[in-house]
C-alpha cells in the first residue's frame, strides 16, 4: 500500500490538488491510518465488526476528501473512488465473502485470475505510473498484511 505521502502525492497529480487541498487531504488520510490501526489492533473485537468498522470510517475519509474539492475534482474523483470499488469487489469475489483464499487455492498463493486484470495483488496497492488510468487506493484502511484483506 503507498505511504500517505505517495497516496496525496497521487490525490495531487490527478485531481491537481492545490497546496491547502494536499495539506487537509493529508490530515485527513493520516487521522484515517490512526483509527484504522486502532480499529485493527483491538483484540476485543470479532473480525466481523472491525471489516465494518473499516468500511465505515473508508466511506467517512471519501466524504472529507470530497467536500473539499471543487465540482471539477469531485466528478474525477468519484470515478477514481469507483474503479477502487470496484477493484474491492473483484478481490472480494476472487478470496471468497470471509476474507479467506478460495478452497483450491493454497494459503499464500495468488488467487489473481489469468484474465490479464492488471490490479496488484492484495495488499500491494502500488500506485500507477506517470499517467496511469489506475487512481491511487482513496482512504483505503486495509488492516496489515498478517490480517486477511477486507
Amino acid at each position: 500500500m503507498p505511504s500517505i505521502d505517495d497516496q496525496v502525492r497521487i490525490l495531487a497529480q490527478q485531481l491537481d490538488l492545490t497546496n491547502d487541498q494536499q495539506v487537509k487531504t493529508k490530515g485527513i488520510l493520516e487521522e484515517q491510518h490512526s483509527q484504522a490501526m486502532n480499529i485493527v489492533g483491538d483484540s476485543s473485537t470479532p473480525r466481523d465488526e472491525k471489516v465494518q468498522k473499516i468500511h465505515a470510517l473508508r466511506e467517512n475519509t471519501i466524504s472529507k476528501v470530497r467536500t473539499m474539492l471543487n465540482n471539477d475534482q469531485k466528478k474525477k474523483f468519484d470515478v477514481m473512488v469507483e474503479r477502487q470499488n470496484e477493484r474491492m469487489r473483484q478481490r472480494e469475489e476472487q478470496s471468497g465473502s470471509n476474507g479467506t483464499p478460495p478452497s483450491n487455492t493454497p494459503p499464500g498463493s495468488s488467487s489473481s485470475p489469468a484474465s490479464g486484470n492488471n490490479a496488484p495483488p492484495s495488499g500491494t496497492n502500488t500506485p500507477p505510473p506517470s499517467g496511469s488510468s489506475n487512481p491511487p487506493p482513496v482512504g483505503n484502511s486495509n488492516p496489515p498484511a498478517s490480517k486477511p484483506p477486507m
